[in-house]
């Protein structure tokens, strides 16, 4: 479910395909993604500093990606209380 109580879309068009090319398309070919990614690689491990790596991306969209991300298990959300992002998996 979705924030406001709607139903969770998916980040992007599914390609049905269990080639490992397909999948990472699916999950890293979003907007902001590459960039989340990217500040999560070099080390931003804190939701403020996601955002300011991504300044141009909403609160909201910053979060659903990450949550999309953690579903994947490419991260792992750690103190989430605290704003806290777990390192890439």
């Amino acid at each position: 479910m979705g924030i406001d109580g709607s139903p969770e879309k998916p980040m992007t068009k599914r390609y049905g395909q269990f080639c490992p090319i397909a999948k990472a398309a699916e999950i890293f070919c979003v907007r902001w993604t590459p960039l989340i990614v990217r500040d999560l690689t070099f080390g931003a491990s804190r939701f403020s500093e996601l955002q300011r790596g991504v300044p141009l991306a909403s609160p909201t969209l910053l979060s659903n990606r990450l949550k999309q991300l953690e579903r994947e298990g490419i991260v792992q959300c750690a103190n989430r209380q605290a704003g806290g992002v777990g390192p890439i998996t």
